[in-house]
């Protein structure tokens, strides 16, 4: 990947939530349901400003204590994997406003390598569930 190229959460076909110390994000499409870590959330946040590697790479170095060629090693590792998951898209298929950069913490944490945890147990009862029927104007749909 591209240190130059920038990506953004697949809006369409995937949600993010935040809770406590960990991030959760289901890909509809595919009925998977996956964890991020500390540093995980990080680097998302730094994805949700539609950032390019070199920009995970320092929000990973301003959080947490890292050497920039591991954190480096660890987000283009991480991003692939989300590209693979579909849960990242090119900046060129994002619309919208750019969130801005969250302040940085007082304090830096010890660096644990980035882990995108996945979860397919809850697939046969999601891919039930005709509410996350999605199609090309995103979901959710409100009936009229």
């Amino acid at each position: 990947m591209a240190s130059d190229a920038h990506d953004a959460p697949n809006r369409r076909d995937a949600a993010h939530e935040g809770v406590e110390h960990e991030d959760i994000l289901i890909h509809f499409r595919s009925a998977k349901y996956l964890r991020l870590d500390a540093a995980g959330k990080v680097a998302w946040a730094a994805i949700e400003r539609r950032a390019a590697v070199d920009d995970v790479v320092d929000a990973l170095g301003h959080a947490f204590d890292v050497a920039a060629p591991l954190a480096r090693e660890c987000a283009s590792s991480f991003l692939a994997s989300l590209l693979e998951h579909d849960l990242i898209v090119p900046e060129a298929h994002v619309t919208g406003p750019t969130p801005s950069d969250p302040a940085p913490p007082a304090v830096r944490s010890a660096f644990l390598p980035l882990r995108l945890e996945v979860f397919s147990d809850l697939e046969d009862l999601f891919l039930v569930d005709s509410s996350h029927d999605v199609d090309e104007s995103g979901w959710p749909q409100v009936a009229p």
